[in-house]
C-alpha cells in the first residue's frame, strides 16, 4: 500500500486576513511505502517549522487508492 501525506498550516498572524492564514497541502508526489513512514515524514516537518512560533500544522496520512 501507499500513503500520501496532507498537512494543514496555519499561521497566527494579525497582519493577514482570517481568509489567507491556513493552507492544504497534499504531499502525493512521492507516495510514502508505510503509513509509519507517512507519520514519521509529518513529524520531520514538523520539526523544520515548529521554532518560528507562529506556524501551526496538523497532519493526516491517507491510503493512495
Amino acid at each position: 500500500m501507499k500513503y500520501v501525506l496532507i498537512l494543514w498550516l496555519c499561521i497566527n498572524e494579525p497582519t493577514i486576513t482570517a481568509h489567507g492564514t491556513c493552507e492544504t497541502l497534499v504531499l502525493d508526489d512521492k507516495p510514502l511505502n508505510s503509513l509509519v513512514e507517512c507519520r514519521y515524514t509529518a513529524e520531520l516537518l514538523w520539526e523544520d517549522i515548529k521554532y518560528d512560533g507562529r506556524i501551526f500544522m496538523s497532519s493526516f496520512c491517507a491510503q493512495k487508492v
